[in-house]
């Protein structure tokens, strides 16, 4: 018996390995906030508690985002969040746009934006001009900073 625990026992382990890393990758991680890369329509409604909105092309909106982890409330408010799908179904880019709140301007809000996604990645963004993009697992994210807002698309990368 004690053989058969001693055979078993890997084997088991292995292929509980095997289908948790072949589960994750499945899906993979998205960078917005609790989306993941592939989700559907359904799974990115039910993964916010933010009010949504279908487009006539597909995309969803959510028009009063509220608060968004990467935008300091204190230097700015995000004034929409569109999620945007393949042609099969399956999440594939994410846009946020947002403005800077009395007191603040463009230029800090990016500053901070940059700061966040920068620590929250372990590496620099490259800049050029006022575009900053970030190339990380599954994913490439663009800051582009406007003369009166801040857009932030995230895209999926494989």
């Amino acid at each position: 018996m004690k053989h058969l625990f001693k055979t078993i026992f890997p084997v088991v382990i292995a292929a509980a390995v095997v289908l948790t890393l072949s589960g994750c990758r499945s899906k993979q991680g998205g960078t917005f906030e609790k989306t993941k890369w592939g989700m559907n329509a359904v799974e990115v409604n039910n993964s916010t508690k933010r009010t949504l909105i279908t487009n006539s092309d597909g995309s969803i909106k959510a028009e009063d985002p509220g608060t968004v982890d990467l935008i300091p409330e204190n230097e700015g408010t995000a004034g929409t969040i569109v999620y945007y799908f393949d042609t099969s179904g399956g999440l594939s880019q994410v846009t946020v746009t947002a403005a800077p709140k009395a007191g603040s301007d463009t230029e800090k809000l990016a500053d901070s934006v940059k700061k966040f996604l920068n620590d929250r990645f372990k590496k620099t963004g490259e800049t050029d001009k006022s575009v900053t993009t970030w190339q990380v697992k599954s994913s490439k994210i663009t800051l582009w900073q406007q003369s009166e807002s801040i857009m932030i698309c995230f895209e999926r990368d494989d």
